[in-house]
């Protein structure tokens, strides 16, 4: 086959140059328009608040140019009170008065533990126990334990009598609490989620329409 001559080359060339650019640039324009459409025509900066709470991160995000920042000392504080009922290293916690007195007796819960414990019941129902608030005593269990240990030592029968979604006996028309068999209930795997859903209530609240909440990573 003969060589296309110079010009023809060239223009073959320069057409298909003027093609790429052309498809390059409709593709940016229409990543331009769905940037600018899921912001809401808005090119002000988001307002953003990152905070410490429950022994991790949580970050709020709003697209909103008429948000009201004081509305961010409402979701902390709404974090921070959560925190306070669901803390273990605090013997003043509501967790704490949970597993220290629910072992003997019903025990009155507020909304909130309510609402969490009531939820763990069920999340560990749907899982068959693969997700299970009473797993606290084998936590304890092997945390004094060395990593050569934990090969080998297992926790007894009395200790796993402990642990088991079932030993929760909750009554939802008096919020009250009982737990067999002195188990022991740990939120860890919960509460950070419940406190996630307040955050978005709390936005809801104040008409946020765009908002991204972050807890825990």
């Amino acid at each position: 086959k003969k060589n296309l001559p110079k010009k023809a080359d060239s223009f073959f060339y320069e057409s298909k140059r003027r093609r790429i650019l052309k498809r390059l640039l409709l593709n940016l324009l229409v990543f331009i328009f769905l940037s600018v459409s899921g912001c809401g025509f808005t090119a002000k900066k988001p307002a953003k608040v990152q905070f410490l709470g429950m022994g991790t991160f949580f970050s709020i995000t709003v697209y909103d140019n008429s948000f009201d920042k004081n509305i961010f000392n409402i979701c902390i504080n709404r974090v921070r009170e959560l925190e306070n009922k669901g803390n273990l290293f605090s013997q003043d916690s509501e967790i704490s008065n949970i597993n220290k007195l629910a072992v003997k007796e019903w025990i009155a819960v507020s909304n909130d533990m309510a609402f969490i414990i009531s939820t763990a019941i069920e999340a560990a129902v749907i899982t068959d126990g693969a997700f299970d608030i009473t797993i606290k005593p084998l936590i304890d269990f092997y945390k004094i334990k060395t990593d050569e240990e934990k090969k080998s030592i297992f926790p007894n029968k009395t200790l796993m009598g402990q642990v088991g979604y079932e030993n929760i006996l909750f009554n939802s028309k008096d919020r009250k609490v009982f737990l067999k068999n002195k188990a022991q209930i740990d939120l860890s795997g919960i509460i950070k989620g419940y406190a996630v859903d307040e955050i978005v209530k709390i936005l809801k609240k104040y008409n946020v329409q765009k908002a991204l909440v972050n807890g825990g990573g």
